[in-house]
């Protein structure tokens, strides 16, 4: 009874308080930032329901509302989810704000863990988040402290002055991977008119063991955590050592693997070795030959790549289970020949005895002529319309040198990595020079003399140029002005049994003609999209087109969201009979080409 009547006590109390202050404007307390604001534009605490805010989940597991916040992790019955979701804000009215900032609380745990965590901001929210162009405004989240779900460290940031003025909306994007999930939880969030004081950036401390030298190298917790903390130098090699823990894949292009290395046979803090060559910089030829359960020591670089950690391409397995590979014998390099001059050219073995003599990172006062067979062919470079290839005297890797940037001529510049080939037998000329320990033909050299299997050519011999390229509408047409077209073939890409968001590295069309997509410059693969019923290819993507018999003209259609996906309209396209190689650009970036069907008209 006493509790009952103190209640209502309290109750007739609070009745008295809030009729005493309904006609007051009550300012409203910023969460943890001591600011004081009039009103807040936007607020929602999560404490039982989402609110206002909307969840879109492209994949996997979606946001919840868990422990009175908003919470997004893959981690659900103990088993990591691919996972992708947004918590979007409605729309946010800031016409009349000269000044705004967002806040919040959260918790972020297990951050070493592979995903991403961020905060989005966009003008021009289309309706699904995963085709919005956003913003990330996210800076740097505070991890929190393994273990302690009790202690929310706090986010505030001003709204950018291209957003006021105008309406916006913000959104927490969450993304987690089967390998390993993050848990995000946040609270009370606010958009409020007026400044703040943005939170610094906290960075995670160092730890673990090692100094990343062959004698003494860091441990999977060391690499981790000098990634997380952002002091890893990434142009440094460093050695890390761990157990083989799994295998993601392996090359059969490359002859490299992708794989995990952790501390423990079971640990969840893993650093990933990507695209790693094995003991001895020796070749990967299939998943057997990774020595998953053994303790390894791996020489590369550090680095974050779309919020995972990861051990750069070009890495190496230094030891295995504490033992190294033998070493290799010096190969003698062979007999030079030549002088070097456009009669008598040096061989590789003669060039490489020249700049041996030379001083080192000097070039030669004169060009040497140097003739030798590609038996490698590095990158393209767009911007020069240059390739960095190697020749040697027997086709081989041993003892080979470097072309570094070269051209093909003046009058005729490389198109795409595809114009050389290992075997071909190449003339070069240019300035020798032993850069910083790489023996090779300085920049810009030329091609003077061009062999294949088929005869020899000069490299004044252009492939076969048509009137080139042409847009219109959603149209994109190939033509080769040499050939009248004839008969024809098409694929309809949506029909052609490709899987949804997967990448693309060829496609058959009926009668046995081809379609090869390569990355080339571009930061992504071409991949299919079921959605756009077609194929993207990124800015900087090569199309390799090889039909039957000559091709007179390629007709593509290609997608017309939010504007034509044609390309850009200063792409190569470079004819060579059966085959046709077109190099989207990067003039424009964001500029893709998405193909959705292509007709090929063979020469009549």
């Amino acid at each position: 009874m006493k509790k009952i009547f103190y209640s209502m006590i309290a109750m007739a109390m609070a009745a008295m308080i809030f009729t005493s202050c309904e006609n007051v404007p009550a300012p409203y307390e910023v969460p943890g930032s001591g600011n004081t604001e009039t009103a807040a534009i936007l607020k929602e605490t999560f404490a039982s329901s989402f609110g206002s805010f909307t969840v879109e989940t492209p994949k996997g597991i979606a946001w919840v509302i868990s422990h009175n916040t908003a919470t997004a992790t893959g981690y659900v019955d103990k088993k990591n989810t691919e996972s992708e979701s947004y918590l979007v804000s409605p729309e946010i009215d800031l016409t009349k704000v000269e000044k705004a900032n967002l806040q919040f609380d959260y918790i972020l745990q297990y951050a070493n863990n592979e995903g991403a965590d961020k905060v989005l901001i966009t003008k021009n929210y289309t309706g699904k988040p995963a085709e919005t162009q956003w913003e990330d405004i996210t800076g740097t989240l505070t991890p929190g402290t393994p273990g302690e779900w009790s202690t929310f460290a706090h986010y505030a940031k001003n709204i950018d002055a291209k957003y006021l003025g105008g309406k916006c909306r913000i959104a927490f994007y969450y993304s987690g991977t089967a390998k390993g999930s993050r848990t995000w939880e946040i609270k009370n969030v606010v958009v409020a008119s007026g400044e703040v004081e943005e939170q610094k950036e906290v960075l995670p401390p160092v730890t673990g063991t090692g100094e990343g030298t062959k004698d003494s190298p860091y441990n999977v917790e060391k690499a981790t955590s000098l990634i997380a903390a952002k002091q890893n130098d990434r142009n440094a090699e460093v050695y890390v050592k761990g157990i083989i823990t799994k295998v993601d894949s392996v090359s059969a292009k490359y002859h490299n693997a992708t794989y995990q290395i952790a501390d423990t046979k079971d640990g969840t803090n893993t650093l990933i070795i990507f695209g790693g060559l094995n003991l001895g910089k020796a070749n990967f030829n299939n998943e057997k030959e990774v020595p998953v359960g053994s303790t390894v020591v791996v020489v590369g670089k550090l680095v974050e790549y779309k919020g995972l950690k990861e051990m750069s391409a070009k890495n190496y397995i230094y030891s295995v289970d504490g033992k190294t590979a033998p070493e290799k014998p010096d190969t003698p390099i062979g007999e030079a020949k030549g002088d070097g001059s456009e009669a008598k050219p040096f061989n590789v073995a003669g060039a490489l005895a020249e700049i041996t003599a030379n001083p080192k990172d000097e070039k030669t006062a004169t060009d040497s002529y140097v003739s030798g067979v590609v038996c490698k062919v590095d990158k393209f470079n767009k911007s020069y319309n240059s390739l960095t290839y190697y020749i040697s005297d027997n086709g081989k890797n041993e003892n080979a040198l470097q072309i570094y940037s070269g051209l093909r001529t003046k009058d005729n510049p490389f198109k795409a990595a595809t114009d050389l080939k290992v075997g071909d037998k190449v003339t070069v000329k240019g300035k020798l020079i032993d850069f910083k320990g790489t023996k090779e033909v300085a920049k810009n050299s030329i091609i003077t003399k061009f062999e294949t299997g088929s005869g020899t050519t000069t490299p004044d011999v252009k492939p076969a140029e048509g009137s080139g390229l042409t847009i219109e509408g959603t149209t994109v047409t190939l033509t080769n002005s040499k050939f009248t077209a004839g008969p024809s073939v098409t694929i309809d890409l949506s029909k052609a049994g490709l899987t949804d968001k997967k990448e693309v590295a060829q496609v058959a069309l009926s009668d046995g003609s081809t379609i090869e997509f390569s990355k080339g410059t571009a930061s992504t693969n071409a991949k299919f999209y079921a959605q756009s019923k077609g194929i993207r290819s990124y800015a900087g993507g090569i199309i390799t087109f090889t039909g039957k018999n000559n091709i007179a003209k390629i007709v593509i259609t290609c997608d017309n969201f939010q504007g034509a996906n044609v390309g850009n309209a200063d792409a190569s396209v470079v004819y060579d009979g059966k085959k046709v190689v077109y190099t989207n650009s990067k003039t424009d970036p964001k500029k893709q080409i998405r193909l959705q069907t292509v007709t090929i008209y063979y020469a009549k």
